[in-house]
């Protein structure tokens, strides 16, 4: 099925040449105009093609500075996007009526300021209302292992708000997907633990953010 950008990249790409107007169609298609706020994996792709494309393609008589721009940006997506894509999720012990496991699509996330960033949807399901029975769910993504301890009886919500607690101390901030009565999305932008350096550097971006907005 065709989505947004999909549609718009063979169109754009036709000349071998892609104009400013068009690239920030590419970039909204990837951001705010994503349609339900989610990536397939051919809108990864179509991205990926576009980004790949030597610096020449990207020509605009009227507005040079501005298409460089939107080159960029794309490119700075496809790099987010082909990192995302090579996590992997692997499930060390399982319980029964549990279910875990990565989708296939990419969700867009506004952080308002900050812009928009992609990141991964762990879906995790559990069908009926109590444990099947007792075990521990124990899986790894990126370089985090969650493991949580599961008795027989225990309530779905209740397993499920474990498995969020466990995420959220990895993620330190993290957004929910789409909830039902049986299944809930975590959307996860972490892989491994912050550095010292790194944590120093977010530190300080927040604290110099938070200035800003005091000073207005």
């Amino acid at each position: 099925m065709a989505t947004k950008l999909t549609q718009v990249v063979p169109t754009a790409l036709k000349d071998k040449r892609i104009t400013y107007p068009e690239a920030a169609k590419m970039t909204a298609a990837v951001t705010w105009d994503a349609p339900n706020g989610r990536l397939t994996k051919a809108d990864a792709a179509a991205l990926k093609k576009v980004a790949s494309m030597p610096d020449s393609t990207f020509v605009d008589r009227k507005q040079p500075s501005y298409v460089k721009a939107q080159r960029d940006e794309l490119r700075d997506y496809a790099e987010s996007i082909k990192a995302l894509q090579r996590v992997r999720l692997d499930v060390q012990s399982k319980v029964p009526g549990i279910h875990v496991g990565l989708k296939n699509d990419l969700a867009v996330v506004d952080l308002d300021e900050l812009g928009y960033q992609h990141e991964l949807i762990l879906e995790v399901k559990i069908p009926g209302k109590k444990a099947e029975a007792d075990g521990t769910l124990t899986f790894r993504y990126g370089n985090f292992d969650v493991s949580v301890d599961v008795k027989k009886g225990q309530s779905r919500e209740s397993i499920m708000n474990r498995i969020e607690s466990r995420l959220l101390r990895q993620q330190e901030a993290m957004t929910r997907g789409e909830v039902t009565e049986t299944s809930r999305e975590f959307l996860l932008h972490r892989f491994r633990p912050l550095t010292d350096a790194e944590r120093k550097q977010r530190d300080d971006l927040i604290a110099a953010h938070d200035a800003m907005l005091l000073g207005e």
